[in-house]
């Protein structure tokens, strides 16, 4: 039986090619015809510059030259250019052979694709976890500024025009409050409140909002492939998201175009493959957001769901998309994007699905009772001094006696001498040394019962407080005002039995 080893080479899934001294094609494999975008009775005997114009100023000639020159072997990344504009990536290996050179090309996209996904989510990551530590700080200034605004308000008469002014602050800060809400969304730590929702109802439901809001020259589709997709998550951040999501699209089509929604469910596997960040098995919600707009740069598609970057000039934040992203993620989705120039874009919507027979909304705590709770005993923790300062204050000006501790050390050490006579413990979560959740789990030991509340700008589910969060333990966000802060202590207080 003879064996012929062209035609054995030709099930071989990686392209083999020779090309002679005069950078001919002498022999191709159909996959190296096929990673070329043709096919090996078109190449054989041509010129590497008459098959592919061009192809002499490339670096990957310039290392066949190399080869062709001094002999040995080089092993290159190389993306090739199809005549339909699309690209692949090859792993190209070389090695000088009597009268040529031979060489070996892996296509290696989808390596390529995946590496690129996974550094633009780490850098995604990264970037989120700088700016969460940014709004973080900028909270407690916001808290700073609220409350003494707030201490010096009410030390003028009613009718003092500087209330006014005191009330411009005011609004400013919840500005503030608002940038870096966002900035926390971004980086996943921002507090929500998940419930049951479905897709399909909440897009209907902002379809009418959207015919007002975004003008007579956008045309509005929604299209359902199902009737239900529920999903758990923030009622008010799904709307957030698909608003800002059509707004986008607005922006895209400053002359007028068409504008479609549409929902459907897919099965997500082990192998998918998503544009921007890999997606666990299972089933998912999708909302398909489409627009008829020039479309978006290659250049920026890597970019454009970083905070503050925008290509709107003077017009944008750039904290939409970052906003719509860190949403997602914190749901346990993502956003992806397709789009080409002069063909518009579409961005779509992952969420998982939930069973509704087994899926129950979360209820959020009890917040603020009206009684109060009597003359309390609050152990004040908070490493930065001014913000300590205020806390103490709006305490003592509400009745409270206020023992106050820099640290969780110093906290731990007056609960041993006075733990018994403390009603509540209230504590920063982020300290330096032992963080406010170290501090509530070793309290606890001693005192099982003690009310807490503890401060911070960040999600609970970001902090590891799922399982401690109760009745007894409540969560104060930032930037808070002094009767957000009282309203919760007589809360937590009431929760704790009187002799």
């Amino acid at each position: 039986m003879t064996i012929d080893p062209a035609l054995i080479l030709n099930y071989v899934r990686d392209g083999l090619q020779v090309v002679n001294e005069a950078f001919e094609y002498v022999f191709l494999n159909e996959a190296a015809a096929r990673h070329g975008g043709t096919t090996p009775e078109a190449l054989v005997g041509r010129r590497m510059a008459d098959a592919y114009p061009g192809i002499e100023q490339t670096p990957m000639f310039g290392h066949l030259q190399g080869v062709m020159a001094q002999g040995g072997s080089r092993s290159l990344l190389n993306e090739f250019a199809f005549a339909d504009g699309s690209k692949r990536w090859f792993e190209l290996r070389m090695s000088r052979i009597p009268d040529g050179v031979l060489i070996l090309s892996v296509d290696v996209t989808s390596r390529m694709e995946e590496e690129r996904r996974a550094a633009r989510v780490q850098r995604l990551n990264a970037v989120g976890e700088l700016a969460g530590g940014i709004a973080h700080d900028f909270n407690n200034l916001l808290t700073i500024i609220e409350n003494y605004t707030g201490f010096v308000s009410r030390s003028f008469p009613h009718e003092d025009p500087r209330r006014s002014d005191l009330e411009k602050v005011h609004r400013a800060v919840a500005r503030g409050a608002d940038l870096t809400k966002r900035l926390l969304t971004f980086a996943r730590l921002a507090p929500g409140e998940p419930v049951v929702v479905d897709v399909v109802g909440a897009v209907r439901a902002l379809h009418e909002l959207l015919h007002r809001a975004l003008g007579e020259n956008i045309a509005i589709t929604v299209r359902t492939a199902v009737r239900a997709a529920p999903v758990f998550v923030d009622h008010a951040a799904l709307d957030q998201v698909l608003m800002n999501l059509a707004v986008n699209a607005r922006d895209a089509m400053p002359l007028g175009g068409a504008l479609t929604f549409g929902v459907d469910v897919v099965e997500v596997g082990p192998t998918w493959s998503m544009p921007v960040a890999a997606l666990p098995p299972g089933r998912y919600a999708v909302v398909a957001v489409t627009d008829t707009g020039d479309g978006i740069p290659a250049e920026h598609l890597d970019r454009i769901f970083e905070p503050f970057f925008t290509t709107k000039e003077g017009r944008g934040t750039g904290l939409g998309l970052a906003t719509c992203w860190g949403l997602a993620t914190q749901a346990g989705g993502t956003i992806t994007v397709y789009s080409e120039i002069g063909s518009g874009t579409t961005m779509r919507l992952y969420l998982p699905l939930v069973d509704t027979t087994e899926a129950v909304a979360a209820d959020p705590p009890e917040r603020a009772r009206a009684e109060s709770a009597g003359v309390a005993t609050v152990l004040l923790v908070e490493n930065e001094h001014t913000l300590r300062d205020i806390v103490a204050r709006t305490l003592r000006e509400s009745g409270c006696r206020v023992v106050e501790a820099p640290s969780g050390a110093d906290a731990l050490l007056l609960l041993e001498d006075i733990g018994d006579r403390v009603d509540v413990l209230v504590t920063d979560v982020m300290m330096p040394r032992m963080s406010g959740i170290e501090l509530l789990r070793r309290a606890r030991l001693r005192l099982p019962d003690l009310p807490v509340v503890l401060i911070t700008g960040f999600t609970p589910e970001s902090l590891g407080l799922d399982e401690v969060l109760s009745d007894s333990v409540t969560l104060l966000t930032k930037p808070f005002t002094t009767d957000a802060l009282m309203a919760l202590v007589r809360s937590v207080v009431a929760t704790r039995a009187r002799p």
